[in-house]
């Protein structure tokens, strides 16, 4: 028997990879991601902090994102209803080394595209 649930489909061949996202807290920092690493640039540091990070992982417990997640050690995505001129905001803290820690503001559905570009590429096999 066939289910009639309805499934969202995947486009073929979208693939956004990498992509930045800019922060809207610090104007000239963004946030570059791929389904392997995270990279984040501050507009006070001369080079971007690299954390590693499981795509597939992270796509999943976004999923069901409800508190926090962990994608790697130093960063946290918060489950935080923040609106920013009536945009949704994802907050992601980081713990960087010698600084004050840090939240950064992403729009939260450009987010939500990354992930899903992460999996229709991995769906067309790129």
């Amino acid at each position: 028997m066939v289910s009639k649930k309805k499934q969202e489909e995947k486009p073929e061949g979208t693939v956004n990879i990498p992509r930045e996202l800019p922060m809207t807290n610090d104007l000239d920092g963004y946030i570059h991601l791929t389904d392997k690493y995270l990279w984040i640039k501050f507009s006070d540091e001369e080079e971007e902090l690299q954390y590693r990070i499981n795509g597939p992982e992270l796509i999943r417990k976004f999923r069901t994102f409800r508190e926090l997640i962990r994608p790697c050690k130093g960063v946290k995505f918060l489950h935080n209803e923040v609106w920013l001129g009536g945009v949704r905001m994802l907050v992601i803290e980081l713990h960087r080394p010698d600084k004050d820690n840090f939240r950064a503001l992403v729009n939260y559905e450009d987010f939500r595209q990354v992930l899903y570009d992460f999996e229709a590429a991995k769906v067309v096999g790129y």
